[in-house]
Formats: structure tokens, sequence, C-alpha cells
């Protein structure tokens, strides 16, 4: 036979949703991935007039064919940062510019080939140039010099270093020529440290550390790093370990944040100022929508366990009502929530009362068990009555039995009567009841809500540099014009062949050639034509003649003279 025992005193407790556990971090470090950078570039510009003119044989200048003309002059990487060092320059005659200074335009002149005194008297030189050649002239140059030095963006991820003139040159190549501020030279080392160039530390402070398990069976722990400040508000979840400059770091919902809560590593990143190019409008935008998720979900779970509590004690209150109608004891055992009560039922209404408590002890005289606890109280036998405990005069007697004793909890122990008073062996001890209900309700974080968005990130990327057009498209029409007009260019990869298509090239290949043979075409077509009236002309003269002899033949006769003149004619 299988018995069961019930506890009906009490009933056991719910189980508690699982608390988050929080934690305070003194100092931490959010860490983002340095695309962009600002580093200093030297610029070189020099440009040079040339006025040339011959001496004649009275000492006078003439003007000669392409005699004056502009030079801008490369002088390499090397000699351009000397001359930032030097703040001087010489150039390959031998003249010297010297207290050269910086961000500032400064001119010098002098003749370079030939010799002229006061009086206007000039001995010629032989001058060359890539394209020209003269003989016995007389070359005066005027030499504009600028130094110029300036931040630049160079974007490590792209190999790009964008000037504020909207010039694009190769990061690597570390040289590269400016339609507007001539030779450019900037330093580019990939082993510098990376505290300094490779990460931005976007705060510095302390932090809060939330702890959440989705459930009682759940192993998995989420660890989420929450910041609330006056300025600095975030919330990002902790996805695994990575390492940043050879440190442990970890990993969050969006690619380029990293965070750092190693303390003794945590001095190794500087904050410095960020550049406004490395800014990430996506990640500001996303970070605070995590963020608020984070509060949401505090908050939705503290209104469903208060909805959940209101709605189970209503539930509760309409079974202590229902107890009522059939045991009053009970009613006041459970609306009193312990012992101590009674209730009394007039119609419709229950009324409540507290009884005063007494003193009382076991009655041990008795030679039968009941259902009742019997006691003495002031010198009186009483019977304590089950669960509400109040006094009655009589007991209520039942068959004692070793299998099902009566119990009683007495001081926090179980006692049984049957009819001595013994303790309940602990195989005979009442289970208590506990409610079955599982935390079944979870709040759901929506996913990819730290990278996805209304728009993408290819779409972010198109909206910056369509951000970055008008500056460089102005740029782009400075190098095209340098190109036609037959300046020294670096190819930046400027595409125009979208716009000169095959039709446009055979058109222009046409006409080409319609300007160099269209004189001889017009003649050949003057000469057919003359050509064309004289076969005319002798086709009738042969006509002509054929009919004169035919006439002849008919009036004279055929005769050898007569085919002598056929033949002839």
């Amino acid at each position: 036979m299988n018995i069961t025992s019930f506890n009906t005193l009490n009933v056991d407790y719910c189980s508690p949703p699982i608390p988050n556990k929080i934690d305070k971090i003194p100092l931490i470090k959010l860490l983002q991935t340095t695309e962009s950078k600002q580093i200093q570039y030297q610029a070189c510009y020099i440009v040079a007039d040339f006025l040339i003119t011959k001496c004649a044989s009275l000492d006078d200048a003439q003007i000669v064919r392409n005699g004056y003309f502009t030079e801008l002059i490369q002088i390499g990487a090397a000699q351009c940062a000397d001359a930032h060092l030097q703040r001087s320059y010489t150039f390959f005659q031998g003249i010297t510019a010297n207290k050269i200074k910086i961000n500032q335009t400064m001119y010098f002149s002098d003749v370079i080939k030939g010799q002229v005194n006061r009086d206007g008297d000039c001995t010629g030189e032989t001058f060359r140039t890539d394209k020209y050649e003269w003989d016995n002239v007389l070359v005066q140059a005027k030499y504009k010099i600028l130094l110029s030095e300036g931040m630049a963006t160079a974007n490590s991820r792209d190999n790009v270093i964008i000037l504020p003139t909207g010039t694009r040159l190769r990061l690597s190549d570390g040289y590269g020529i400016d339609s507007h501020k001539g030779e450019i030279i900037w330093k580019h080392n990939q082993q510098e440290n990376c505290d300094t160039n490779d990460y931005d530390t976007l705060y510095e402070g302390p932090a809060t550390l939330i702890t959440s398990i989705q459930s009682y069976n759940s192993t998995t722990e989420i660890q989420t790093i929450l910041v609330e400040s006056d300025k600095i508000a975030f919330a990002l979840r902790k996805m695994g370990m990575d390492y940043a400059c050879h440190i442990p770091v970890f990993r969050t919902e969006h690619p380029r944040l990293f965070i750092l809560t190693d303390q003794a590593n945590i001095h190794f990143f500087h904050t410095k100022p960020i550049s406004t190019y490395n800014t990430d409008l996506m990640a500001y935008i996303n970070t605070k929508f995590v963020y608020i998720q984070n509060i949401l979900q505090a908050s939705i779970t503290s209104m469903y366990l208060v909805t959940k509590q209101c709605n189970l004690e209503r539930s509760i209150l309409l079974q202590k009502l229902s107890l009522a109608s059939y045991s009053l004891p009970e009613f006041a055992y459970a609306m009193g929530e312990g012992p101590g009560y009674t209730a009394l039922k007039s119609g419709e209404i229950v009324y409540l009362i507290k009884c005063k408590p007494v003193e009382v002890e076991l009655d041990r005289s008795h030679k039968a068990c009941f259902q009742e606890l019997p006691i003495i109280t002031q010198q009186q036998k009483l019977f304590m009555a089950p669960k509400t405990h109040t006094l009655q005069k009589y007991g209520t007697e039942i068959d004692c039995t070793f299998i099902l004793p009566a119990g009683y909890f007495m001081e926090d122990e179980w006692i049984s009567m049957s009819p001595q008073y013994n303790e309940l062996d602990s195989g005979k001890t009442p289970q208590l009841l506990k409610p079955q209900t599982t935390w079944t309700w979870a709040y759901k974080s929506p996913q990819h809500l730290m990278n996805a968005g209304l728009y993408s990130s290819d779409m972010i990327n198109a909206l910056q540099k369509h951000l970055l057009f008008p500056q460089e498209v102005f740029a782009a029409q400075s190098n095209l014009a340098r190109e036609t007009m037959g300046y020294n260019t670096l190819d930046q990869g400027l595409k125009i062949r979208p716009y000169i298509d095959e039709q446009l090239i055979s058109k222009l290949v046409e006409e080409k050639l319609n300007k160099m043979w269209g004189w001889f075409v017009g003649f050949g077509n003057f000469i057919s034509l003359l050509l064309g009236v004289f076969v005319i002309w002798k086709i009738f003269m042969i006509c002509l003649t054929h009919n004169q002899h035919v006439n002849l033949i008919s009036n004279f006769g055929f005769s050898v003279k007569v085919l002598a003149g056929y033949v002839q004619a």
C-alpha cells in the first residue's frame, strides 16, 4: 500500500525568477578600432617662370619662339624633407633660397643662363629643356616656392590618404603629387604603437556588470556592461574573448567595439581626441537601442511579475472565500495566514476574529486518541483544534494506530499521539506541498540590434562617400585639368572611359581623316568629272564619224581609201 502524507499547515513558496547578479567595476575602457587617423604631411610647391631672349649682334635682346613658359619643379621626397628641415633649398643652377617660412609663399629671381650687365650687354648660352633647345640665349627665371605643412586623413583599411584639398593618394607610398600643394611627403610606419594608432578610447570610467541566466536549467551566463552617466550611456554584451595589441579584451555585438576590464593593462591604451572620420553613426544609434533594450528588459520583467502576482492573489482570495461556505476553521486559518483566528458566518458576511493567545501544556492523562490535541491550561482540560489552535471543551475521538498516527506540529517538531506522545519518524514526516509552476517567461532580446538597422552598413558607407563627394569633385577636376595641360600627375584611378564610347571614337577618327585627306578627295572628284566629260565627248565623236563613213560607203561604195579613212577616224 502506497501512503503519502501532506502538511496541512503550510505550502512551500514559489521558485522566484533568477535574479540578476550586479557587480560594480571600478574602471573599464571601451575601445574602438581606428580606420582613419590624422597624420602630418609636408608639401613642397616650387614653380619657375622662364623668360628666354636671344642676344643679337648688337647686344640687344630679341624674342624667341616658345620663350616664355612655366614649369613645376619636382625635387623628390628626400630633397623636400631636407628643405623642410633646413628651411632652405638650392636650385640646380646653384641658386639658394634661405630662411623659407612654412606656409608662406616666397619669390626668388635670377639669370640662370648667359650673362647680362646693367648696361644691357648680354652674352648668350645654350639652354635645353625636355621639349626645346635654344642657342645663344639669355634665360631669366622667377621662382615661386611654398613649403607647407598640415594634417591629412589616413585610412589604413583602404590604404589611402586624403589631403585637405580632396586629393587621394596611396598611403603606403609615402610620396605623391597634389595639383594645389605640389609634392607631398608623409610618414607611414606599419609598426607604430597600436595604442595610439589602432584603437580609440571612447569611454574610461566605472561600469556595472549585469550577469543573468535565462532559466534554472541553463548554465549559460549573459554578461552585459552597463554605463549610465550624464554624458555617456550604453549597454554592450560580452560576446567572447579577443586580443587588442596582445592584451585580452571582450568582444561586443559591434565588430569595432571592445571592452577592456583587465586592471593590470587598463592604462595601456591612452585617451586621445577622436577624429570625426572615426565616428560611426550606426554604432552610435545602435548602442542607444541596446541600452534602451536593456532598460526595457528590466522594466517589462518587473511589470510582468507585478501583474502575475496580482492575478495570483486574486485567485487565492477567491479560493479563501469559497472555504467560508464549507469550513469556517479553514477559512480563518487561510485568511489569518496562520493559527490564532476563528471565523463566524452571518448571512453573506464572514467575520474573522483574532483570538488571545494563552500558555498551554500537553495533557498526557488520556488513554485514547483525538483529532484535537489534548492540553491543560489554567487547570482546565481542553482540546486544541488543528491548524487554528483554538481551544474547545470536547474532542473528536479517533482510532489509535501506529501506521497512520495523528500528528501535530509543536515547537518546530512533529509529534504523534498513539496514545502516547512521541516524535514522528523521519519516514512519516509529512511532505510540504510546493507549487509546480516554472519560470517560463523570458524577455526576448531582438537579434542583430547592434549591426542591423533601417539602413545597412553598405548604405551608410555609401552615404559617407556621398557626403565627401563635393570635396572630391573639385580635386578630380583639378587633376583632369592638370593632365590636359601637360603636367605630370599621379594615377589616382580617375576613369573617363564611361563617357567615351566606340561611336564617339569612330566619329573623331573620321573627322580627323576628313581634315587630312579632304583636299585630295575633292581634287580626285574634279579630275574624275573631267575624265567623264572627255569620255562622253569621245564616244559622241566616234558615233558621228561612224555615221559619216557609213554614208560615204553607201554613196560611193567600199574602197581602200574609204577603209583607211575609217580606221584613221
